[in-house]
């Protein structure tokens, strides 16, 4: 429900039902991160690690975010998180395929909370 769907996956969907109004675009990118990688360095390399997620021998929150709504994970981008140090400045570039979304039927009219949808308390 609405209801139990954190404000991140409200806009998560949100935005990707407005870029679907655009018979123009075909996908939506953008540069997240991973949540628990830096428990796994020196062990493992974010590309192993990636991979791992991708194969389901690593659970990964906010990976998993994005992938179980369509979004496939497309490459590491080196230097573009420089704050973030659990990274080492890495981001995990995404991209959601608006049509291959539609044509699986993975799409779902975006229903707000009644909380989000009252303007000035009505």
């Amino acid at each position: 429900s609405p209801e139990s769907q954190g404000v991140g996956s409200l806009l998560r969907d949100f935005l990707l039902q407005l870029a679907r109004v655009d018979a123009a675009t075909d996908s939506v990118v953008g540069i997240t991160r991973c949540s628990g990688w830096h428990e796994r360095v020196p062990r493992m390399s974010m590309e192993e690690y990636i991979e791992g997620h991708r194969r389901g021998e690593v659970s990964d929150k906010i990976l998993s975010f994005h992938t179980s709504r369509g979004a496939q994970i497309e490459r590491i981008l080196k230097g573009v998180r420089p704050g973030d140090l659990d990274n080492e400045g890495c981001g995990v570039l995404i991209r959601y395929d608006l049509r291959r979304r539609q044509q699986v039927g993975r799409t779902a009219p975006l229903v707000l909370p009644a909380s989000l949808t009252k303007v000035d308390g009505r």
